[in-house]
């Protein structure tokens, strides 16, 4: 009894943790309209703008940090507003289109059909 109780407990407990990191990283940090900008986009980013090897040698000052943290929501919020503007404009692809560039894109890459 005590071991169905331990691991109903240890199972809630992860389901806890897991939905607390959803919920930091589903984080608004901007809004553009309808369009959110999240915790995750913005790290997601950020990790893209800090050079490679950089965290090797010496790390980036706090200073640098922010700064490409800055550029990176700079960034999101520059595609926002472009993503609102095809919203408020009713621009669309046509899903023909849009499966041709993704099979020229298949071919390219590696893909989950090989």
């Amino acid at each position: 009894m005590k071991k169905i109780i331990c691991a109903v407990f240890l199972v809630g407990l992860m389901v806890g943790l897991v939905s607390a990191q959803d919920k930091v990283e589903n984080k608004v940090v901007a809004k553009v309209g309808r369009v959110d900008v999240t915790q995750q986009e913005l790290d997601r980013v950020t990790e893209k703008l800090i050079p490679a090897g950089s965290m090797f040698h010496g790390g980036l000052s706090q200073d640098k940090i922010e700064n490409l943290r800055t550029k990176a929501l700079e960034q999101l919020i520059e595609q926002a507003h472009k993503v609102q503007y095809a919203l408020d404009e009713e621009i669309s692809i046509d899903p023909a289109d849009y499966q041709k560039k993704l099979a020229g894109a298949e071919k390219t890459f590696y893909s989950q059909k090989r």
